[in-house]
C-alpha cells in the first residue's frame, strides 16, 4: 500500500493528473475553483495535495449537483467533483489502471480506456 502511496504521491503522477483535468475542460466544483483558477496557484496547490495525501489527511469536498435538461425531455442529473478531487481520482487511475487490466476479461468493456458500450456492441455483431 505505501508503494501505491509513493506512486501517487510523486509530483511527476500529479501534475500528470493535473494535465489530464485540464485537457478535459470541466467546470468548477462545489468549491467555486475552476481549472484555470488552481493553474493560477498550481505549485501552491500541488504542495497542499501532496501533503494531505501523504498525512492521510486528505477528504474529497462535496459534489456539486446540478441539473441540465436532456434532448428529449426531463433533466440530466450531475454530479460535480472539485478540480482537487478530480486531480486525485485520476492520480489514483494513473497508478492503479495496469493493475486493474491484468484483471479484467477480454470481453470486459465498462470503464476501461479504448473501450465503450459501441465497443460492446461491435463485438456482439461480428459474425
Amino acid at each position: 500500500m505505501d508503494g501505491m502511496l509513493d506512486q501517487l504521491t510523486e509530483r511527476r503522477t500529479l501534475y500528470a493528473a493535473c494535465d489530464r483535468v485540464r485537457d478535459n475542460a470541466g467546470c468548477r466544483g462545489a468549491d467555486g475553483m475552476t481549472v484555470d483558477h488552481f493553474d493560477q496557484y498550481l505549485e501552491e496547490e500541488i504542495d497542499r495535495l501532496q501533503d494531505r495525501l501523504l498525512r492521510r489527511v486528505y477528504h474529497p469536498f462535496p459534489l456539486l449537483r446540478i441539473a441540465i435538461p436532456k434532448p428529449t425531455s426531463g433533466m440530466r442529473h450531475l454530479s460535480i467533483p472539485t478540480v482537487r478531487d478530480r486531480i486525485v481520482q485520476t492520480a489514483v487511475d494513473l497508478v492503479t489502471r495496469e493493475i486493474f487490466e491484468r484483471e479484467f476479461e477480454e470481453c470486459s468493456h465498462a470503464y476501461r480506456c479504448g473501450r465503450s458500450v459501441r465497443t460492446a456492441v461491435h463485438r456482439l455483431e461480428l459474425p
